[in-house]
């Protein structure tokens, strides 16, 4: 399993959920759960429909998914953490069962920065169920990092390449950096080294995809990584190591004026984007957090005794059922040492059924 984690600003908000506050939004590539009045909610799907247009145009997908992205929305970026134990507050993850995104989203927020995390999950899950080739490290966190910063400008165009609080421009690049990126096989471990890793990552994002001519280089590349070519050879399919350190050496040294002039403006018509909305049920809402809890596994233990109990007070709920059936799957393939202990996990006349080994048909 490839989870994809991406960093934003936090923020703390506390807010309890009530059931006529929660509403779900379905539309052609999305399913947003939010805490969002509906006319709110209705806007907001349609930008991202709208954002979804813009990386078909620039990105050039090989295939087109048939299912839609669970996208869940949280105000607050700690509470997104929280369900990892660790400094990360948003993530998206592409499983079997369902791709999905636990996203911050501020509705108060300054527009400049309202979208950043949200846009990144959203070019996140584009690229890994979009593409059926393996990406490199540097794409899978660069192309985010890049698209998440888009503006609309005053006609409604999408403005590409605006640069967020974090740009870095220290110093010029070395000659051989340009191959230590293309050759990162996994994330650096240190926290500080991960960070720089992000930036060098987006600017080389930024040189490529600012020009629309790159696109074929960019899919050259990728057909080049995934043959197997050593990275500065597959790197010759993105014009040259040489020539891509010195335009990342011309953006370092850039100024705020000459990075505003720069921006890459992609004007695509009106689409008004077919949206349904509902208000959320009670047990729905209470079952977000044990949901991505449940798909993120990292406390299964915890998450399968807090669902039995949701479980307890929604006893005709099928959502929290199903939620509960396999969160049980999962902690009892991960507790027993050694071996199958599973034999399967289903629907049986009409009842979800879980059979495992250690269990006592009065447990499970």
């Amino acid at each position: 399993m490839r989870w994809l984690f991406f960093l934003v600003v936090c923020y703390a908000f506390n807010a309890t959920a009530q059931a006529a506050d929660w509403r779900q939004a379905s539309s052609e590539h999305y399913v947003v759960y939010a805490k969002l009045e509906d006319s709110d909610l209705r806007a907001l799907v349609q930008r991202m429909e709208d954002f979804h247009r813009l990386l078909e145009v620039t990105l050039a997908p090989q295939n087109v998914p048939r299912r839609r992205a669970h996208i869940y929305l949280e105000q607050s970026a700690g509470k997104i953490s929280e369900k990892l134990r660790g400094d990360i507050s948003g993530f998206a993850g592409s499983l079997p069962e369902m791709a999905f995104s636990y996203s911050q989203y501020r509705p108060g927020q300054d527009p400049q920065v309202r979208y950043y995390a949200l846009h990144y999950a959203q070019t996140q899950l584009f690229l890994t169920n979009g593409f059926y080739r393996t990406n490199s490290v540097w794409v899978r966190d660069g192309v985010p990092a890049f698209f998440k910063t888009v503006q609309i400008g005053e006609d409604g165009e999408f403005l590409l390449g605006a640069p967020d609080a974090r740009f870095d421009k220290r110093g010029e690049l070395s000659p051989g950096f340009i191959e230590g990126m293309l050759s990162l096989e996994r994330l650096p471990a240190h926290h500080a080294a991960r960070l720089t890793y992000y930036l060098m990552a987006k600017q080389l994002a930024w040189v490529l995809l600012m020009n629309p001519e790159n696109t074929p280089r960019l899919h050259r590349y990728f057909d080049a990584y995934n043959s197997g070519l050593p990275p500065a050879q597959a790197g010759d399919a993105l014009g040259g190591l040489e020539p891509l350190r010195l335009a990342i050496n011309a953006l370092r040294t850039a100024d705020e004026e000459e990075l505003a002039q720069a921006l890459r403006p992609i004007a695509l018509p009106e689409r008004p984007a077919k949206i349904e909305t509902r208000e959320m049920r009670p047990d729905e809402i209470d079952l977000i957090e044990l949901r991505i809890e449940r798909l993120v596994g990292t406390r299964i233990e915890r998450t399968a005794k807090r669902l039995k109990r949701l479980a307890d007070r929604h006893p005709n709920s099928a959502d929290v059922w199903y939620e509960y059936a396999a969160a049980e799957f999962t902690r009892v393939r991960r507790s027993a040492p050694g071996g199958d202990v599973l034999r399967g996990f289903g629907f049986s006349a009409g009842q979800i059924t879980v059979v495992a080994n250690p269990y006592s048909d009065r447990v499970a």
